[in-house]
């Protein structure tokens, strides 16, 4: 429908034989008349469909803001509750920091008692084994083995000493008459000294297990432990007390004259600190709770359920199945991760079948964690509220918004028809100023031919087309310069082309092109530069007393620069080599060849090269590897090509006071050499693989060497290397030697 639409303006405004004037007409006149009835088709049809849509958006907007004004209320609800938590995390913390300090000024207190003895008196403090004890009141408690007759005048005499400290035991305990606690010393000797806090005044008597007497020693119980070694207050983790009942300790050690003395602590029955957590009416909490790293809930309000206490504190929470880290419900076993790992923040969590939202927040003193649960129900009342209030609103909207489409249809009609009326006046204006400047610029365009290219178009629009005629002006102005340089740069690349070619021809004449006639030796070589010319270059000429020289080297780099540095390299080594007198002079050749390539070597260029010889008698085949790739050589009675492990010597041309190291081996009758540079080995193929070492080993393992000459299996490493590739482009000259040795001349 849109193509057939297109096609009928398309025959309108060009129908007939008509200038561009009369085209732009029909364009102007046309493009005013879809404007006609696009306007019409707006008002008379798309006004509802918008009025439509708005309502919707309406709506939608509506269940936004009421999803906003929840997510708020809700994060509203969850700062609070965060807040909560760190509070009463707080709240703990400082309570624990207090009884830290109280420890450690009961330590204190002992210590000076005990190390200025001729300040005190002696002190009388009834046995509690001996009469019954009340709530609040300071009494010792001797173990068996402070009641042997060796101990007993010792301890008693330390007992009445240490009795001085019963006005400090009454004041502390005094702070703790609200908890279930006791202050306590706990000597070194075996006996310990004790004031009880029941919680419900001082007339209560403390009960202590028979049980516990005749087995009691105060250097056994988990505080004394924790505390002996300390050197600031530490608290213990959850064991049973002497009542029964969990508890912790917060203890440190106290000293005499001779240093360790004993240990002074405050238990506190962590039912009596339950207290504390007690959830507050006006925070809308629902439960508040503590779990210790191992996952144990230690305090909680809730008696029953996920988050009621653990029942075997101490014992493995894997077999008590007490470890809120395992719990079914894997909301709350994920909250409970996070809080034995010291983490703070509020989660949605499902507890005993109903949602919750749980702020969390650690209680470093104990290595425990806080932790709040407030209804999720809490936070939906208001934002339904809200909702219903924005839905009032929204119907005043849709009344309003029927009024003003109203008024809007009839503005937009009237509006349409003023705009038909002047359309056919403004067609006819605007034709004549459009085509007015085309018409001077083509005349202008006529005058610009390859013989006119000086010739300016004047156009002065202040608009496109003015545009258009300086563009033709600059188009006519660099055509000309454009002109000029072709014809020098066409010049300057014949020249380049000429001497590249004869660079080329030079550099193939000076590479060797015959073979050394002598039977005891087949060779065969071939160089393939990446560009006209390039860095790679072997050589092979005998020397005096039937030897060989033999060389392949790669210049780093490509190109003029490297092919020029080849042949500086080559000339030095054929030149030194000519006064070679043995085959142990070799590696002083080498040194030698380097020495003179460091020198004004400013474009610190070098060469990699592999420089040997061989003796045709003997088969002896001396050689240097100046960093270059290591050859292969060809055992006929294994039959098979292996790498040589070369001297680790650097390149040509780096270092000027380098001393190379020489290497050699021993070649019969049918072996061979392969040298190559590493345009083979490193050469890629269309998916960035490498030929690689290992490949070419390969490759020239597969030939029969009994049955082809040094040429064909030269020919087969190209070929290998050839598909490899396919149809990516050469990144590196390839150049390749293969020698056999036939054996020594016959006597």
């Amino acid at each position: 429908m849109k193509q057939k639409i297109a096609d009928f303006i398309g025959k309108f405004i060009w129908m007939g034989q008509i200038n561009i004037r009369q085209r732009v007409f029909r364009l102007i006149l046309i493009t005013g008349i879809i404007t006609f009835v696009l306007i019409s088709v707006i008002v008379n049809c798309a006004m509802p469909v918008i009025r439509s849509n708005i309502i919707e958006h309406a709506d939608l907007l509506d269940d936004a803001v009421a999803d906003y004004m929840e997510n708020y209320v809700a994060q509203q609800s969850k700062s609070q509750l965060m807040a909560t938590a760190k509070s009463r995390a707080g709240f703990i913390e400082l309570e624990l920091a207090h009884v830290a300090e109280d420890v450690q000024y009961l330590s204190t207190v002992a210590t000076a008692i005990l190390k200025t003895p001729h300040h005190h008196r002696a002190t009388v403090l009834p046995d509690c084994q001996k009469q019954q004890i009340m709530s609040g009141q300071v009494y010792f408690l001797a173990g068996n083995d402070c009641r042997t007759e060796t101990e007993e005048a010792t301890v008693q005499a330390e007992i009445a000493l240490l009795g001085n400290i019963r006005s400090t035991l009454n004041a502390l305990g005094d702070k703790y008459t609200n908890y279930v606690s006791s202050c306590q010393l706990g000597s070194n000797h075996g006996y310990m000294i004790v004031v009880d806090e029941l919680g419900h005044g001082d007339n209560e008597p403390v009960h202590i297990a028979p049980k516990y007497l005749e087995h009691f020693d105060p250097r056994l119980r988990p505080w004394f432990i924790a505390g002996k070694d300390a050197t600031k207050p530490v608290f213990t983790d959850i064991y049973i007390g002497s009542n029964g009942m969990p508890e912790i300790t917060c203890s440190m050690p106290y000293e005499d004259a001779q240093g360790f003395a004993g240990v002074a602590s405050i238990s506190t029955n962590l039912q009596s600190l339950s207290q504390m957590i007690e959830p507050v009416a006006a925070t809308n909490m629902d439960a508040n709770f503590v779990l210790n790293n191992k996952g144990e809930v230690v305090m909680s309000s809730r008696q029953v359920g996920s988050l009621a206490v653990s029942a075997n504190y101490g014992s493995s929470a894997e077999k008590s199945g007490d470890d809120l880290r395992k719990s079914p419900e894997k909301s709350l076993a994920g909250a409970a991760v996070r809080m034995t790992a010291g983490e703070s923040g509020v989660t949605l969590v499902n507890v005993d079948g109903e949602d919750y939202y749980m702020a969390y927040a650690p209680m470093d003193t104990l290595d425990w964690s806080f932790g709040s649960l407030m209804n999720a129900n809490v936070v939906k009342d208001p934002s339904e509220t809200a909702g219903n209030a924005i839905m009032a609103q929204m119907a005043d909207f849709d009344a309003q918004l029927d009024e003003s489409f109203n008024k809007l249809v009839t503005i937009a009609t009237m509006v349409t028809l003023f705009m038909l009326a002047g359309l056919v006046i403004l067609s006819s204006e605007l034709a004549n100023r459009f085509v007015r400047p085309i018409y001077e610029l083509s005349a202008g365009v006529r005058k610009i031919d390859g013989e006119n290219l000086d010739h300016k178009i004047e156009v002065n629009t202040g608009d496109e087309i003015e545009h258009l005629a300086i563009c033709f002006n600059a188009m006519s102005d660099e055509l000309k310069k454009y002109m000029e340089r072709l014809t020098k740069v066409t010049a300057e690349k014949e020249r380049l082309a000429t001497e590249i070619d004869v660079a080329k021809r030079i550099q193939t004449g000076v590479l060797p092109q015959e073979v050394p006639p002598r039977r005891e030796v087949e060779i065969f070589a071939s160089v393939k530069p990446a560009k006209s010319v390039g860095g790679d270059f072997y050589d092979y000429f005998l020397l005096p007393n039937d030897r060989l020289l033999v060389t392949i080297a790669d210049v780093s780099g490509k190109g003029v620069s490297a092919a020029l540095f080849m042949m500086i390299a080559k000339t030095v080594l054929t030149n030194y080599a000519e006064s070679l007198q043995s085959m142990e002079e070799l590696p002083g050749l080498v040194d030698c060849t380097n020495a003179h390539l460091c020198q004004s070597n400013d474009a610190m260029m070098f060469v990699t090269a592999c420089v040997g010889i061989l003796d045709l008698n003997t088969g002896r085949f001396v050689y240097v590897n100046a960093g270059h790739n290591p050859p292969l050589v060809y055992r006929k009675t294994e039959g098979k090509f292996s790498y040589l492990e070369p001297h680790k010597n650097i390149p040509l041309g780096v270092k000027s006071t380098m001393m190379y190291e020489k290497d050699e081996l021993q070649l019969e009758k049918g072996d061979a050499l392969f040298f190559y540079t590493d345009g083979v080995t490193e050469a890629l193929n269309g998916d960035d693989e490498m030929y690689s070492e290992q490949r070419l080993a390969d490759t020239l393992n597969e030939a029969d060497m009994t049955q082809i000459t040094v040429t064909e299996l030269t020919r087969k490493v190209k070929k290998s290397l050839a598909d490899f590739v396919g149809e990516t482009e050469q990144s590196d000259d390839i150049t390749t030697l293969a020698l056999r040795y036939k054996g020594g001349a016959a006597p």
